[in-house]
């Protein structure tokens, strides 16, 4: 729910500029030359695949009634043509909501599993919900209001006359109602429908196992709260009418929705053992314990974690490189005498600062990639050395980390010195007085933070285990 309300300042800026984009796409359109129409066609086809289904699913019932009844007649086609004893739906995004309206209007007592991951259920019924599109179209108009007075303020020379004769307690107003609004709607989540369904499914039917990705906007968490009411109006535990599992995918609200499959510590293994424990099929993979889950949930977010750190740095050491370069030879210059200071013989290197400064850059990226892509080898190792194992990658990637952002911060300190002239007061303080050892001390705190980061997930991680033992 969060998740909604902050996201939900981005959606009006995001669908205004889809809009410039489709307009520009009709404009390209005409142009009559054969690679712009080729990319125009092939762009066009990207915008449909995302937006296509949901636009047709939900402004027609008569098309959405044609692919419900789609769906059912292939689960018809399996029970008839090849006598299907039981049937395993695995359903994602979109496909999740059309499967739960086709199961809503006919459940044959032949599908035995129902997997849902990334599902759209909720949104769905949001979407169809005419009172609420009503106010999303008001959030949306007061959201492009806000947004081209801000970007009048920025691009103040460009705007026109009457934006630019606004006082500043407009656009405070605007963002204030909005942000209104906007949690006022975040709040309502429609799962009234999906509750009677999902009890009905608890008294006889398939069962329901939903993936949600913790940073996925369209499932937006799990579909129920704590506590639901069955078919009798009964107060139940939601985890007897559906059993929701969080995943750690990418930790992006961008990425979460379409990276289920690449996530296979968590999302892959848990649903092979659910198709192989209501599917009646013989798998030769072992089925996973508490504990290995929460074994490979722990990795999968220090992977998550340290990748996005890794990233970060890149992208950050690309726009120095790009932008900055003169700061990246700076680094190479100190590096240059420091290895000159160390070798015996006075000409052992003898490339330009420039040329050191991106070799180092491109050194603590490769250690940083090899160590993560290593990462899942040490997952299939017992659960005994587990711990060990654990600890061991955490000092490295804080060890990895803490030289990536020594070479940062010597790059910062180094070539803007008046920028940070009040971080060289305080480190001078602390008997810190050249570049070097400044740049020393930031690298070490930062080091050492991450390093506290991941001994406290280590210590959550074995009081996780403590407990699973217990139990």
């Amino acid at each position: 729910m969060l998740l909604s309300i902050l996201a939900l300042p981005l959606i009006a800026p995001i669908a205004l500029s889809l809009e410039i984009t489709l307009l520009a796409l009709l404009i390209a359109s005409i142009v009559p030359l054969k690679a712009v129409e080729e990319f125009v066609r092939r762009l066009n086809a990207a915008i449909s695949s995302v937006l296509g289904d949901c636009f047709i699913f939900t402004s027609s019932k008569i098309r959405q009634q044609s692919i419900v009844s789609k769906v059912l007649r292939d689960i018809d086609w399996l029970e008839t043509n090849f006598g299907c004893e039981r049937i395993i739906i695995v359903a994602h995004s979109q496909g999740a909501a059309v499967t739960h309206l086709a199961l809503k209007k006919y459940c044959s007592n032949k599908i035995s599993l129902l997997v849902t991951f990334g599902a759209g259920i909720v949104k769905l019924h949001q979407l169809e919900d005419k009172k609420r599109t009503r106010k999303i179209g008001f959030c949306l108009l007061v959201t492009m209001f806000a947004a081209v007075y801000e970007i009048s303020a920025v691009a103040h020379h460009f705007a026109p006359d009457f934006i630019r004769g606004l006082p500043t307690w407009v656009g405070i107003l605007s963002t204030v109602l909005f942000m209104g609004i906007a949690i006022f709607e975040g709040s309502v989540e429609l799962t009234d429908q999906v509750k009677d369904q999902a009890s009905k499914f608890a008294d006889g039917g398939p069962r329901w196992v939903d993936f949600y990705a913790s940073m996925d906007p369209v499932p937006n968490g799990p579909i129920f709260i704590p506590k639901a009411k069955d078919s009798r109006n009964a107060e139940v535990d939601s985890a007897e009418l559906i059993e929701s599992i969080e995943l750690c995918n990418e930790l992006s609200p961008i990425g979460d929705h379409t990276s289920y499959w690449e996530n296979i510590d968590e999302f892959v293994p848990q649903l092979i053992d659910a198709i192989a424990a209501h599917g009646g099929a013989r798998t030769f993979v072992r089925e996973l314990t508490a504990i290995e889950r929460i074994q490979a949930s722990s990795f999968r977010r220090l992977k998550v974690f340290a990748k996005r750190i890794d990233d970060t740095i890149i992208l950050i050491a690309l726009f120095l490189f790009l932008f900055h370069s003169g700061h990246v030879a700076s680094m190479g210059k100190e590096l240059n005498t420091i290895i000159h200071d160390g070798c015996t013989i006075a000409d052992c290197w003898s490339y330009s600062p420039l040329t050191t400064g991106t070799g180092a850059a491109l050194l603590v990226y490769v250690l940083l990639s090899m160590l993560f892509s290593a990462l899942r080898y040490l997952v299939e190792l017992p659960s005994e050395e587990f711990e060990d194992v654990y600890f061991i990658f955490s000092a490295t990637s804080a060890a990895c980390h803490f030289i990536a952002v020594t070479a940062l911060g010597w790059v910062l300190v180094v070539s803007n010195p008046e920028m940070f002239s009040w971080l060289a007061t305080a480190l001078q303080k602390i008997g810190s007085t050249t570049a070097r050892d400044q740049s020393l001390v930031i690298g070490m705190a930062f080091g050492f933070l991450l390093m506290w980061s991941d001994l406290r997930r280590l210590d959550r991680l074995r009081r996780s285990l403590l407990e699973m033992n217990r139990s």
